[in-house]
């Protein structure tokens, strides 16, 4: 693992060293690093640990005795040796450290971990453990959690994980589930699109302006989807501006398509000379359901070819016209005396004549 992912050996280190395991295992990738952390605990245990040795098991259990006594529980560097004990290979250990390691907040993703468990005692006692803890967790930490229940939940025993998180997370405001939805990881925002979009949390300009801001295809398409079915019958400026203006592809198109809501075809027309051909290909279907002809707009565009001519006009133009009307306007251009002009009349002449 390179770049901004640790490596389990860094984080098992800085775990047992005593830094604080809010901070080791917190961060955008914090999913991650749980069960890279989880795994690298093991691997650790198999060369370096002491837990096989005898009395290994009854020393924890005298460790856990004094430090929760009364059911409580004692912050410190207990934390981190809870975590380790969490994750250990010993499921015996992994077992005694539940009920402690339930009781503390910043080990609640180390518990939904242990509900996947392959030993079943463990398994069936975090799961026993984890809606109490839910219950007592607060609505960011639950937020934080959908990433690392929806990649357990593709485990072999994760079929009840994401279920347990989910119902705990649709509970929430709006404005925790707002924050889901601009989530860093990808998985978690699609989740949180889903449900702002059950629960009606989000306005059309809303869901615009988020499918073109994300760069997920899913999220693009379920915010575009509910934005321009929430617009009715028409095409209100405010939900089709930001599609418009949307850097991908996909969601411009979905926009130039709400245009056939306007009035007139005049705000579709600049979308005839779009760098996309998905997008060229819905401007000049709005422009038809207007009445009006796409390529006699192109011809138009590319009648001078020495003037102004846009450059992807040419390859609208041999998208939409014919070879024996547009193919000499096609290599007039040939000779234009902008570059981009010149090599998008050569796309054209491609398109238009079927040559390679």
């Amino acid at each position: 693992m390179t770049g901004e992912r640790a490596s389990w050996t860094d984080l098992v280190r800085r775990v047992t060293a005593g830094e604080p395991v809010a901070r080791v295992l917190g961060g955008p990738a914090a999913a991650e690093r749980w069960t890279d952390f989880d795994w690298g605990v093991r691997e650790h245990a198999r060369t370096t640990w002491t837990g096989y040795e005898p009395g290994a098991v009854e020393r924890l259990a005298e460790r856990v005795r004094l430090r929760t006594g009364g059911g409580g529980y004692r912050a410190g560097l207990w934390t981190g040796e809870l975590a380790l004990a969490l994750c250990h290979p010993d499921g015996r250990i992994r077992a005694l450290a539940l009920t402690a390691g339930a009781q503390v907040p910043a080990l609640l993703p180390l518990l939904l971990i242990r509900s996947t468990d392959w030993a079943p005692a463990v398994r069936e006692e975090a799961r026993a453990l984890l809606p109490g803890a839910l219950a007592a967790a607060g609505p960011a930490q639950l937020v934080d959690l959908v990433p690392l229940a929806l990649r357990l939940a593709r485990r072999e025993r994760g079929d009840r994980v994401p279920a347990q998180v989910t119902a705990a997370v649709e509970e929430l405001p709006a404005g925790d589930v707002g924050a889901l939805t601009a989530h860093p990881d990808r998985a978690a925002r699609r989740f949180g699109v889903r449900l702002a979009l059950r629960r009606g949390l989000l306005s059309p300009v809303a869901l615009a302006a988020l499918a073109a801001a994300d760069d997920d295809a899913v999220v693009q398409q379920l915010c575009c989807d509910a934005a321009l079915a929430g617009m009715g019958g028409t095409a209100d400026p405010a939900v089709v501006a930001p599609l418009l203006s949307a850097r991908t592809p996909r969601v411009r198109a979905a926009g130039v398509t709400a245009l056939r809501r306007a009035p007139g075809p005049e705000r579709a027309e600049p979308f005839l000379v779009d760098r996309n051909a998905m997008v060229r290909a819905c401007a000049r279907w709005v422009l038809r359901r207007h009445g009006a002809d796409p390529v006699a707009r192109y011809r138009a565009l590319c009648a001078d070819p020495r003037g102004p001519v846009p450059p992807w006009a040419a390859v609208g133009l041999a998208e939409s016209g014919s070879a024996a009307e547009d193919g000499p306007t096609l290599r007039a251009l040939l000779e234009h005396p902008r570059e981009t002009v010149r090599a998008r009349a050569a796309t054209g002449v491609r398109l238009l004549y079927g040559t390679p």
